[in-house]
């Protein structure tokens, strides 16, 4: 009897460590399970954590390239009024004798070189002439006009003809020459 008790002993003693064993196992698998689900949840949210870091950066880099956009768009639309702004236009008048006014001041060549100049120096990006001549003007005063303006740098020259009111003296000389005519 003495010796049956010790198989069933032993069997119980080997029952008793396959369970712990398998408590043990059981134990790892639920710890492994545990460990596995904290690296994934952790790498989840790492992964989150650097999309939203690239997405705030993303967003800051597409701010600054409106702003530097804006600025650009800005500054350009300053730059093309500029020219506007800074434009300088003269006007000559050349009157049938050859002498002239710069903007209705009496003036001659030299002062006409003169006034160019001071608008240059003042920071005129743009100089125009408006020149304006009387239809009995010689050609050579107008020539000489010109050649200043090219001399001093002006490329752009607008000429027109003025229209002037025919002279006391040209009204009689038709009248009289109308009544000698008559019978």
């Amino acid at each position: 009897m003495g010796h049956d008790n010790r198989q069933h002993g032993s069997a119980g003693t080997v029952l008793a460590i396959v369970a712990v064993i398998a408590v043990l196992l059981l134990g790892g698998l639920v710890l492994l399970g545990v460990g596995a689900w904290f690296f994934v949840r952790t790498e989840a949210e790492q992964a989150e954590v650097v999309a939203v870091r690239q997405f705030d950066q993303a967003v800051a880099e597409m701010e600054k390239y409106e702003e530097l956009t804006a600025q650009v768009e800005i500054e350009e639309l300053a730059k093309a009024a500029e020219p506007e702004a800074a434009a300088r236009e003269f006007t000559v008048e050349l009157n049938q004798d050859g002498s002239m006014s710069v903007d209705d001041e009496p003036t001659d060549l030299d002062g006409l070189k003169a006034r160019i100049q001071g608008a240059a120096q003042n920071g005129s990006v743009r100089l125009a002439v408006q020149l304006k001549t009387d239809p009995r003007c010689l050609v050579q005063h107008v020539i000489a006009v010109q050649s200043v303006c090219r001399e001093m740098g002006i490329q752009d020259i607008h000429m027109s003809i003025s229209e002037t009111p025919p002279s006391a003296a040209a009204v009689e000389d038709a009248s009289t020459s109308e009544a000698t005519e008559l019978p």
